[in-house]
């Protein structure tokens, strides 16, 4: 049984650490955060600690070298070296005050309930000593709802369909939920919708999957041109 075990455990880790596991839309979504931790953490590549919030058991170490604290509700079929998983609630984090250089979230938020949500913001906020980085998308556009009518087996069905029952993310998470308190903050636009659409199609079946993770990463400077507000980034600095 443990052989068995150990044979799993490397292809796990194989395929986890291959370029093949980073489809276009996960890069996409993930690289102006992985842009700006390494902005923050500078030439001398300052080792910062970094939390990411609903990191799954991988998350941002795709893309950032250090190590990393992840929390989440669940664990998954593989763990990453350099991330220290912990299961935990993203409104009640189980940390001090001011406990990390930097709190990352990807596409967490918008899995909330509206109280939640601003939750989430505030206890991001407190254990961050100096940078908060999200993304999630705002609102519900005509993209997601195709989804929801034609892609049954999808497993971005469920997922849509569960921001529906939080009420979607609005945009305004930040400052609503740090009302009064000292920051600044800077939004960015992130892929657009379209796009976005048609990078998660060709997802559905092996060979399309296949070819948006080899061959069409070679069009990736490209495909970060369009931008459109339905995917957001805050970069907020206490």
């Amino acid at each position: 049984m443990r052989k068995k075990s150990n044979i799993r455990g490397a292809l796990l880790k194989i395929a986890y650490n291959s370029p093949l596991e980073r489809n276009l839309n996960l890069i996409l979504r993930y690289d102006p955060i992985a842009r700006m931790l390494g902005k923050i953490a500078g030439s001398g590549k300052k080792q910062l600690k970094v939390l990411e919030i609903g990191s799954g058991t991988i998350g941002i170490t795709r893309f950032y070298k250090g190590k990393v604290v992840g929390i989440d509700i669940a664990t998954e079929s593989y763990m990453h070296p350099r991330l220290k998983f912990m299961k935990a609630s993203a409104t009640n984090l189980p940390f001090k005050d001011r406990s990390f250089d930097v709190v990352i979230s990807v596409d967490t938020l918008e899995h909330l309930s509206r109280k939640d949500q601003l939750k989430m913001v505030q206890e991001a906020y407190r254990v961050a000593k100096k940078h908060i980085l999200l993304t999630y998308p705002v609102g519900f556009n005509k993209y997601q709802e195709r989804i929801i009518k034609k892609w049954k087996k999808s497993h971005l069905t469920e997922s849509l369909k569960e921001h529906l029952r939080g009420g979607t993310a609005k945009g305004n998470e930040v400052e609503k939920s740090l009302k009064g308190k000292k920051y600044k903050l800077i939004k960015m636009d992130g892929i657009h919708p379209l796009l976005a659409y048609y990078l998660s199609y060709l997802e559905q079946n092996a060979a399309t999957r296949l070819l948006s993770r080899t061959l069409l990463k070679f069009f990736l400077p490209l495909l970060k041109i369009p931008k459109g507000t339905a995917r957001r980034y805050f970069f907020v600095e206490k």
